[in-house]
């Protein structure tokens, strides 16, 4: 019987950490247990699972429905799309037969993308390639989280897009029943022998349909939609990600200042040898700390105050039962205090 291959590509980088790749792996959990119990998905569809940070990574490799489980969704540094196409790519050329003058391959593959911000990396040579070679020969989706994804690269990647702009879980509630349902009707369609399509007419709340012929902002190498530093514990030398998300304020004298505050969204624990594995060479960015807001606690130590910065660049928390403090990145030992003055900290890419 011919495959219907139905490949995920999904972003790993650090602004989707927390309740996003959360809410990523339930919507997966769910979408593979509506689709074991449907008979025509379940004779025809193969899945594939790739993320992509700094570096493309399978999650889990293609495999017949009835075995395909959810793979975990390791956090990396960085939005490499050019490395998760390449990826993709090189799955599509190793699994998807295709159809000669003797006998028909399977259906065209269902590409499904997600991503909650512009690529950090040089992906125009892939995007190149991918549109020259593949973009035809799948059936591709790209679903965005909030609107920080510019056109000018959804319309070479993709056939429609859809946008997620309303309350996360409602919102990824709504997509994976679209997604299942989608892959539903695929599998019935290619049953009956007719090429599947997917229709993004029908979607549910808190998802809208992008229109691909609009043009909009130009690529970044920073995600401005977070700031996502890097910390570490002070007590265990576990890391962490604080994670602020940009919101609106003007701050006194200073008029450029309107869009550029971000409130922290989040503290969160990291498998750093994970994150390190999936991260690539970072573009050094950095902030000046008069545009946070919030102070985050550790979540190994539970330290009140988790922003510490030493003189090597390091952020940590602080023991408040000792006055002098450890650097949990270099080891140095010195005296902290509340700073008066705001100081440029490193960022991630996002």
């Amino acid at each position: 019987m011919r495959k219907l291959p139905v490949f995920f590509l999904v972003d790993l980088s650090e602004s989707m950490i927390g309740e996003p790749i959360d809410l990523v792996y339930k919507g997966m959990e769910r979408l593979l247990r509506s689709l074991k119990k449907n008979p025509y998905a379940l004779e025809t569809v193969w899945i594939e699972v790739i993320g992509f940070a700094g570096k493309g990574k399978i999650l889990e490799p293609y495999e017949e429905l009835p075995l395909y489980y959810p793979p975990d969704f390791p956090i990396g540094g960085g939005t490499s799309l050019g490395a998760g196409l390449d990826l993709l790519m090189q799955e599509i050329d190793c699994h998807v037969k295709r159809s000669t003058y003797q006998s028909k391959g399977d259906w065209k593959p269902l590409v499904f993308l997600f991503t909650d911000g512009q690529p950090t990396d040089d992906y125009k040579i892939s995007l190149s390639k991918w549109q020259e070679f593949y973009k035809n020969r799948c059936h591709t989706l790209v679903a965005t989280l909030g609107k920080s994804v510019s056109n000018e690269l959804l319309s070479p990647l993709a056939d429609q897009a859809i946008l997620l702009d309303g309350e996360q879980d409602k919102c990824f509630e709504s997509y994976f029943k679209w997604l299942t349902d989608s892959i539903i009707n695929s599998s019935i369609q290619v049953s009956e022998g007719i090429e599947p399509k997917t229709n993004v007419d029908n979607i549910g709340q808190g998802l809208s349909k992008i229109d691909l012929s609009k043009h909009d902002h130009e690529d970044a190498i920073i995600d401005d939609n977070y700031t996502v530093i890097l910390g570490a514990c002070q007590k265990t030398e576990e890391k962490y990600l604080i994670k602020y998300k940009r919101g609106v304020e003007i701050l006194d004298g200073d008029v450029d200042s309107f869009d550029k505050v971000y409130r922290l969204n989040g503290v969160h624990r990291l498998d750093y040898d994970s994150y390190k594995a999936l991260s690539g060479s970072a573009s050094k960015s950095s902030l000046d700390t008069k545009y946070l807001r919030g102070l985050p606690s550790c979540p190994y130590c539970y330290s009140a105050h988790a922003f510490a910065m030493c003189q090597c660049g390091g952020v940590f928390c602080v023991d408040t039962d000792t006055e002098e403090q450890k650097c949990a990145w270099c080891g140095t030992i010195a005296v902290y205090g509340v700073s008066e003055e705001s100081f440029k900290v490193d960022r991630r890419q996002g």
